[in-house]
């Protein structure tokens, strides 16, 4: 699921189901509006959005990883934006044999957004460049030393650009454990140069330290529960936070990073469920990021002083759906972050889904709910912000 905040305030919601991509829109008093229904193909996955033909209006790209038992019929399909939550089919592009996850972003600084995207077969990386109407050049692949999608060894792969949209051959580096799940960039150490965090189960996070020519020095590890999947990361104060999942008692693991790059004992917070998605943003408007876990309610941290948190406080959604992503987003623009769940419609739903807005208190509390059926069972849930021009929360 991707939630945009659009021009006028009000906040797009995409999400994939099965063959089809529906949107809604979410107005500032919090109520969600069905927009549309769209056929992408037969698996439906990953939904981006971004202005991909320089109209000024979100576009949406969905990636569609095609027949599962032939590996085929796999592709990226496009849809042009008019501005008021709805959308036109526009063109479809080839980007590998099954292809998941996607990154926007202009590679080689024309101006026009380009596409990378990630092959779960063939573990490779195809970029498109983008010919600024929505259309792409053909798709050049970049193979990694894993599975792009869902990694079998415990390697990241680093491909510098060459600033035509071209890509140097990939350096792997060793991340620890025995399977790289989630990776994220940050200058961890203050030294100004990006450094590299991965997820790597079976119980480690590790840390790339950034050489600033882009490579990377050999990875520091960190234990941080049994099988870390993925993580959430934001600065903080005094250095930044790495949040991250125990996948075999379902704790909440909260690891401070010092200001100099090293990580600080773990705080375990221990929850009634799976953890299956984490936001960060200040809910009580005493400038901390506070920590909000979706494991089938929505659990508040509130961050104290220094870098502990209070402890957990649940709140169920009052439709009976189980929450398996968050995103944090101020959608009434009364300068108090809400609670935006994608969910299930209950724990074994395979085609049930809402999406449930609990408004902040601005106290570090939620309040009134509101809940909307959309279908298809959701995904994740990530937020575009329009006005500021980038993505500002994920997971």
């Amino acid at each position: 699921m991707t939630l945009a905040a659009l021009a006028n305030g009000n906040t797009l919601v995409a999400y994939t189901s099965q063959t089809t991509l529906k949107t809604a829109i979410a107005s500032s008093t919090g109520t969600v509006q069905t927009t549309g229904q769209y056929t992408v193909g037969p698996t439906a996955s990953h939904v981006i959005a971004t202005d991909f033909n320089g109209d000024g209006n979100l576009d949406l790209a969905v990636s569609n990883f095609g027949n599962t038992d032939t590996n085929t019929g796999g592709n990226v399909a496009i849809f042009l934006g008019k501005g008021d939550g709805t959308f036109t089919a526009g063109p479809t592009a080839n980007a590998g044999q099954t292809p998941v996850s996607m990154y926007a972003a202009d590679f080689n600084g024309d101006g026009k957004i380009d596409l990378a995207v990630a092959d779960l077969t063939v573990g490779s990386i195809s970029v498109l460049l983008g010919k600024g109407d929505g259309t792409f050049q053909s798709p050049v692949a970049y193979m990694l030393a894993g599975t792009a999608g869902c990694p079998r060894n415990s390697t990241v792969s680093i491909l510098l650009g060459k600033g035509d949209g071209t890509f140097q051959a990939p350096i792997t580096y060793p991340t620890g454990g025995t399977t790289t799940t989630y990776l994220a960039s940050m200058d961890l150490n203050g030294d100004g140069k990006p450094d590299l965090i991965a997820a790597a189960q079976l119980d480690t996070i590790s840390f790339l330290f950034g050489n600033g020519d882009g490579s990377f020095q050999a990875p520091v590890e960190y234990v941080a529960g049994d099988m870390p999947e993925y993580f959430a990361l934001f600065p903080t104060s005094s250095g930044a936070m790495v949040a991250t999942v125990d996948g075999v008692s379902y704790d909440l693991v909260l690891m401070p990073v010092l200001p100099n790059g090293q990580a600080a004992a773990p705080q375990v917070h221990p929850l009634t469920a799976s953890v299956s998605g984490v936001a960060a943003a200040d809910l009580n408007g005493d400038g901390y990021p506070d920590m909000v876990a979706a494991n089938g309610t929505l659990t508040v941290l509130i961050r104290k002083p220094g870098a502990e948190f209070a402890a957990p406080v649940s709140y169920s959604l009052e439709s009976g759906s189980q929450a398996v992503a968050v995103a944090l987003a101020d959608l009434r623009g009364d300068g108090h972050n809400d609670a935006i769940a994608a969910a299930a419609a209950n724990s074994s739903s395979a085609t049930g889904g809402t999406v449930d807005v609990a408004l902040g208190n601005g106290d570090g509390t939620l309040g009134a709910q509101t809940s909307y059926a959309i279908g298809g069972p959701p995904r994740r849930c990530r937020l575009w912000d329009q006005r500021r021009g980038h993505r500002r929360f994920q997971r």
